[in-house]
């Protein structure tokens, strides 16, 4: 039988990533394109559909090219996206508003007001998502309220993918993963959820049709298809969110095994055979199949707190990067590695976006901590890497409070490019942090659930084939112990900074107003 490949088309937060894989999982040829992030106040956070739209496009057609492969023999393709986005639709497809991405805290108000109404976490019960201002829930009730304008006009809220979807099939469809971390979905009976929906104000017909992950969502047709470069009707599997396929593209299918991604934000996550919910509310419960959950927790600050550092402080090693023709990140890195674990007692809370799990409060900030004297640029750059592994390790322990002790972790990622920045997780996790050899985990995710729909893989066992390990990072007892030790204090800071957080929250918003 002739060689044949998927595509797995991977949309970001800051970008699209494409990749095609043979049937082994090697990966055949990457094409990316970024968008921007537009703040027009502070808080906000919104991107313009059709630029994704484009550099979606875009890097599908690169990609192809850059493949050097005939297109016939590209045979599916699987779709991944990030969650929490949503956009106004009027009647004739015509776009209302930006994407509202889930770093978008507008909806504070309107978060505060769900919860007084949910006391109990009865919808967090349901839905598996926990009242925040990331989640749409929030967001579409902040349409209603602050721009009731454009909510009288609308027909239909849909995501980023539900955008793409629709440009290319004239088809308004959302999976039931990316529906699940929306706040509106019952992860029970796998429908939107009456009780959300009657509390916002909303009907069904204003979202998008439900259907499962691994079905064909539409096959590319003409003119379409061949501007994109791929074979003529071409079937495109729906897929799911990143953050599910990024669990399966990292061979983490298992129960026991966990994936860390940092990227520009950050996840801990576990799937699980059964829908699962926290007590204590700390985790959040998606949907990666009709048979298949995630447990886990998303942290707002990951890399995009390494990225500010660089392009707010780190001008001269950005300056050199240019001149040597390197990655400033490698100058920051080698920079950090002058530091000691623990940095000397500084430590940094990244609360620059808010955070979400395990505490969900959009009103945390910033803050350095047990800054002397005696640190130097080094500490801040590691104090910054540390502090947002101490994020990751707090939905970690989350998880394992949750479902016990897990059986190993696997970290993917941008983050992972940095050898350093692996070994402080495994030196702050306490266990051996395995690298898969794809660093397109999504991507790959995406391409296995069409290579199963299509019948090219049998069952999800595949995955282990595919999946192998390039590198392990193994934790250091002695560093372990420092780490440990400042955790517990970084907690109590966090916990005893409620008010001032709430406080100095309400100044920012309100200076937007004066």
């Amino acid at each position: 039988m002739k060689d044949v490949y998927f595509m797995g088309v991977d949309i970001g937060t800051t970008g699209c990533r494409a990749v095609i894989f043979n049937t082994d999982g090697r990966v055949i040829s990457i094409a990316s394109e970024e968008y921007p992030i537009e703040q027009p106040q502070p808080g906000w956070a919104e991107q313009d559909p059709r630029l994704v739209f484009n550099a979606v496009c875009s890097s599908i057609k690169k990609c192809v090219i850059q493949s050097n492969i005939c297109n016939k023999d590209i045979v599916g393709i699987g779709l991944s996206s990030v969650f929490h986005s949503i956009i106004a639709m009027d009647s004739n497809g015509d776009l209302l508003s930006n994407a509202l991405i889930w770093a978008d805290n507008r909806s504070i108000r309107q978060a505060e007001y769900l919860k007084e109404l949910d006391s109990k976490n009865e919808l967090y019960m349901r839905t598996g998502c926990r009242i925040h201002p990331m989640y749409p829930l929030a967001k579409i009730l902040w349409f209603k309220q602050e721009r009731p304008e454009i909510f009288k006009r609308t027909t239909k809220f849909i995501s980023l993918k539900e955008y793409i979807i629709y440009r290319w099939f004239n088809r308004m469809a959302i999976d039931k993963s990316v529906a699940s971390a929306s706040g509106l979905f019952n992860i029970h009976t796998l429908k939107w959820d009456d009780t959300c929906l009657d509390l916002i104000g909303i009907h069904e017909n204003m979202l998008g049709e439900t259907i499962s992950t691994t079905e064909v969502v539409g096959k590319m047709k003409g003119d379409i298809a061949t501007e994109l470069g791929l074979p003529q009707d071409i079937p495109v599997v729906i897929g799911a969110g990143d953050g599910m396929l990024s669990n399966l593209g990292a061979g983490a299918y298992k129960h026991g095994q966990v994936v860390a991604m940092i990227g520009t934000s950050g996840a801990v996550r576990v799937i699980s055979d059964k829908p699962l919910v926290d007590p204590h509310g700390r985790t959040w419960c998606y949907v990666l199949s009709d048979k298949h959950w995630v447990v886990g927790g998303a942290i707002n600050n990951g890399g995009i707190v390494y990225r500010w550092f660089r392009d707010t402080l780190g001008e001269l090693e950005i300056k050199e990067a240019t001149e040597k023709g390197i990655d400033p990140y490698e100058l920051l890195n080698k920079l950090a590695g002058k530091a000691k674990p623990g940095c000397e007692g500084l430590l940094f809370l990244p609360f620059l976006t808010g955070e979400r799990s395990p505490y969900w409060n959009p009103n945390a900030r910033g803050v350095l901590f047990g800054l002397g004297l005696h640190h130097k640029k080094p500490h801040l750059v590691r104090a910054i890497m540390e502090g947002v592994m101490y994020r990751m390790y707090s939905v970690f322990e989350a998880i394992v409070d949750l479902m016990g002790e897990q059986t190993e972790v696997r970290a993917t990622g941008g983050f992972v490019r940095s050898p350093l920045w692996c070994d402080i997780m495994a030196d702050i996790f306490g266990y051996p942090i395995k690298i898969p050899e794809v660093r397109e985990a999504s991507s790959l995710g995406a391409a296995i659930l069409a290579m199963l729909k299509l019948g090219y893989i049998d069952n999800l066992d595949a995955v282990e084939e595919m999946v192998r390990i390039k590198r392990e990072h193994t934790p250091d007892p002695d560093a372990n112990k420092v780490y440990i030790e400042l955790y517990n204090i970084y907690k109590k800071i966090y916990w005893q900074l409620q008010e001032q957080f709430s406080q100095i929250s309400l100044f920012q918003r309100n200076l937007t107003l004066r």
